[in-house]
């Protein structure tokens, strides 16, 4: 009986037993089902543990399906048979990696025409050590798509922005030549013996001529900031003089539109580039005279904590609301949408902005319509009390002569070359004239005089520049040629590389006074050491 008690006992917990592992059967299968379910809801389209021996351990309804199987057909076998040779061989080379160095992998590869952001981690086990690799991918085909078609829609963009980069700086060289002979022959014009009324006609030429200027020197400060060849130098410098030297400037146009201009300076010393800031205001008030036909502007400064706030008030008809957040904007005009020429190109504006950005200087508006804006750009005080003396950029300088200084000019375009000779000639200059490289290494060569000063053109025919020929002058003549570049490029590339020459450099078209006192600078600076 004892035994048949402890056979029953035993068939009790055999039979206890086989539940509770058929439970834990259920539960597993439950627990694996959930589990199941959580991966194949993932975003990711694969999703595969692998074993150390790369062997498939788990593998989502996606990944399966992409292989034409269901995921229990893919358990149990390696990455060689899953995966086509190439892919199997990748994926094994970053699993290989991820177990020896115990750190996640992150690739993208294309196969079959499809695209994949892979992610390898490492499965880490009692041990701490790596024991298997979790690979996470997700097909990025779409978004490969899109980022290249960006990517070509950017490269069109920018290879037409290229073109047209060309085409302006081609036109605006193209333009400047028959300006720069323009202005010569004017200028020598104004020698003749002429009757009053042939002088005003004269002034007229010399006004449209002026106007023409003033639209492709705007194009030409664009160009300079665009090269990053305007380096700033910085100086101190008092605010009173300065400014008031800015209403002379600008008395005599203010007055033949009749308005008044009324300056309230502070007596304090300003830490900024001089020239810079005086191109900055000059585009603020030239702008703020042309918006006003009758009455005055004001030209005052405040000071706000640090700095001098230097303001510009016009009378003119004032900005609307929607306009004012574009009115630092290139070639943009309130109220004039064809730009009238009067008007400027729409880049004074631009301009005064970019350079104060380039000074790191605040500069903004406020306007009300009908009553007039108010232009500002803060400066900031300076620390010290000793005040750098600016040269007075307004004042001419006094002209020495000319006599007996033998020019070479060299100027590839006959029309600018036969006008800037005449004039030279009318300046008591002698000319020694060449229309390239090798016609003026020839007419050194035949000369019995050698030249005093050099007027070269940057870009000479072949391919060749002023910069080359001044060199090749001096190792074959053994002479150190003072020399004045004048360019009609506006091209980035060759504005750097005209400064970098370090010969002074003069942009058609050229003020005749301002050549004439380029060539007497450089006939009294010498030879270079």
């Amino acid at each position: 009986m004892a035994e048949i008690a402890e056979l029953r006992r035993r068939v009790m917990e055999l039979e206890s037993a086989d539940r509770c592992r058929r439970q834990v059967e259920t539960d597993l299968r439950a627990s694996e089902a959930q589990f199941r379910a959580l991966i194949d809801a993932t975003g990711e389209d694969i999703v595969l543990l692998l074993d150390s021996q790369f062997r498939a351990l788990i593998v989502n309804e996606r990944t399966a399906r992409g292989f034409g199987l269901r995921p229990e057909e893919m358990v149990g076998h390696s990455l060689d048979e899953i995966a086509p040779g190439p892919v199997a061989e990748r994926r094994r080379e970053m699993a290989l990696k991820v177990l020896s160095e115990g750190r996640s992998v992150r690739f993208e590869d294309e196969r079959a025409g499809h695209w994949f952001d892979n992610n390898m981690c490492p499965v880490t086990g009692p041990d701490g050590k790596p024991q298997g690799v979790a690979v996470f991918a997700r097909d990025i085909t779409e978004r490969k798509g899109i980022e290249q078609a960006l990517s070509a829609a950017k490269e069109a963009a920018e290879r037409a922005n290229h073109a047209k980069s060309r085409f302006l700086a081609a036109a605006n060289h193209d333009l400047r030549q028959p300006l720069q002979a323009m202005s010569m022959l004017i200028e020598a014009l104004s020698y003749q013996g002429l009757n009053k009324h042939s002088r005003d006609i004269l002034g007229d030429m010399r006004n449209t001529l002026a106007v023409m200027g003033t639209l492709l020197n705007a194009l030409l400060d664009i160009s300079k900031l665009d090269a990053g060849v305007i380096v700033p130098c910085p100086t101190t410098l008092a605010a009173v003089p300065f400014l008031e030297r800015l209403r002379v400037q600008f008395r005599p146009l203010a007055a033949d539109r009749g308005v008044r201009i009324r300056l309230f300076p502070r007596n304090v010393l300003i830490e900024t580039d001089p020239a810079l800031l005086e191109r900055i205001l000059h585009n603020l008030t030239s702008n703020a005279i042309r918006h006003t036909r009758r009455g005055r502007i004001l030209i005052g400064c405040r000071i706000r904590n640090r700095y001098l706030r230097i303001e510009v008030w016009d009378a003119g008809e004032g900005i609307p609301v929607d306009a004012l957040p574009r009115i630092f904007d290139e070639f943009y005009q309130v109220g004039h949408p064809a730009r009238t020429r009067d008007q400027g190109l729409g880049l004074g504006l631009a301009i005064a902005k970019r350079l104060a950005d380039l000074l790191g200087l605040r500069i903004g508006a406020r306007s009300r319509e009908g009553r007039g804006s108010m232009f500002f750009v803060e400066v900031p005080l300076a620390l010290t009390r000793a005040p750098h003396p600016v040269r007075d950029t307004l004042a001419p300088e006094p002209a020495t002569g000319a006599a007996d200084t033998l020019v070479l000019l060299i100027e590839d375009d006959e029309r600018v070359m036969s006008a800037t000779a005449r004039l030279l000639r009318l300046w008591g200059f002698r000319t020694l004239c060449a229309a390239s490289a090798e016609a003026a290494l020839m007419r050194l060569a035949e000369s019995a005089s050698t030249p005093d000063v050099a007027l070269i053109d940057y870009r000479l025919p072949e391919g060749r520049t002023g910069v080359d020929l001044l060199a090749e002058i001096r190792q074959r003549f053994g002479l150190y040629l003072p020399a004045v570049l004048i360019t009609g490029d506006t091209a980035a590339q060759r504005l750097r590389a005209v400064k970098a020459s370090g010969y002074p450099v003069l942009h058609k078209p050229v003020a005749p006074e301002e050549l004439r006192r380029a060539l007497l600078e450089q006939c009294r600076t010498g030879p270079p050491p």
